[in-house]
């Protein structure tokens, strides 16, 4: 609801993803559904940063995210590129975190 009220603000797509991650992380979705509850936290967290592209946050939990998507990947293939994939975002992660600390 939030994100209908204000779809400008990343807080909301943000907070989408920590929720999908936290249900998946916990096991609070059956196997079933958790692709489903990954792949909408995935897009919120997407979205929370084109709008801010410098929210570290937000990279370490779409860095999260596909490592739960490789934990439960169905093939080999599958995991090896959510593997790729959470490596990336936790370099991006660290150079967003780096460009912060030499900001004064």
């Amino acid at each position: 609801r939030r994100n209908e009220l204000e779809p400008e603000n990343p807080e909301g797509y943000y907070a989408l993803a920590v929720m999908a991650w936290q249900i998946s992380y916990h096991e609070r979705v059956s196997d079933d559904l958790r692709p489903e509850v990954l792949d909408e936290g995935q897009q919120a967290v997407q979205r929370a940063i084109e709008l801010r592209p410098d929210y570290f946050e937000a990279f370490v939990y779409a860095n999260l995210l596909y490592r739960q998507k490789a934990k439960h990947a169905e093939s080999d293939a599958a995991r090896a590129e959510y593997e790729t994939r959470y490596s990336e975002y936790e370099e991006r992660a660290r150079q967003v975190r780096e460009r912060q600390k030499n900001v004064p």
